[in-house]
């Protein structure tokens, strides 16, 4: 009875064992990897392992973003379709002010500045973390932008006068115009998805220092909404 058994389990297993094989034979993957951190990833960005690899975050519940000078992009997968289906969403990296206060950002912004062209800030990243005194700070202020540089906070800032409101001085720092991109790139993924983003991986120029990721990652944190949290990564 024992010996009948056992060939039935291993018949069974047969074509179980065939699949592997197929499978590294073929190295076909066992699912994909978290929105391009490779399986095997440092263990200082990844909080979460399942048989298919390593990941920042539990894989359909978190995305990755992408500070650009030019455009900025959110990215993952979507675990809740049958097909994982993967997504990526991109928009100007373009930040405005209207007349009334309201702040714009993406493809609104960018419009705005043909009307508003001193409310309007675009390739704001390269500063995260500049003085100045600095070789970009420098660049910046040879290209006479419509708006003022100030370091009252330390490194450099943007500021313009307020669109409607004479004599009143407006202010953002790089960090200050990072977190509005990061809303709203949050805001336009969980539409497309239909539910709620809880955590982010948020791609950050090599030079920033320690203080400059933690700003970035605590708004992210706290101000966009990710509120199992946010990691940062070198782009």
């Amino acid at each position: 009875m024992d010996t009948m058994m056992g060939r039935r389990l291993l018949v069974s297993l047969v074509p179980l064992l065939m699949a592997v094989m197929v499978a590294a034979a073929f190295d076909i993957s066992r699912g994909p990897p978290a929105f391009g951190v490779r399986r095997g990833a440092p263990k200082e960005y990844c909080d979460w392992r399942g048989p298919w690899g390593a990941a920042p975050f539990l894989l359909g519940s978190a995305a990755a973003i992408h500070l650009g000078n030019t455009n900025s992009c959110i990215a993952a997968y979507n675990f809740r379709t049958w097909s994982h289906e993967y997504y990526q969403l991109c928009m100007p990296s373009w930040v405005a002010v209207t007349d009334n206060g309201t702040v714009l950002s993406g493809e609104a912004a960018m419009n705005h500045a043909t009307i508003g062209p001193r409310t309007a800030i675009s390739g704001f990243t390269r500063l995260l973390d500049q003085k100045l005194t600095d070789d970009v700070g420098k660049s910046e202020m040879k290209l006479s932008p419509p708006y003022k540089f100030s370091e009252r906070a330390g490194p450099v800032a943007m500021q313009f006068n307020h669109p409607s409101r004479r004599g009143q001085v407006i202010e953002f720092s790089p960090v200050d115009l990072a977190v509005v991109l990061v809303s709203e790139l949050k805001h336009r993924a969980e539409a497309h998805l239909g539910r709620e983003l809880s955590a982010a991986v948020i791609a950050m120029p090599r030079h920033l220092n320690y203080n400059e990721r933690h700003d970035i990652v605590n708004v992210g944190r706290h101000d966009a909404g990710f509120h199992r949290g946010a990691k940062a990564i070198d782009r």
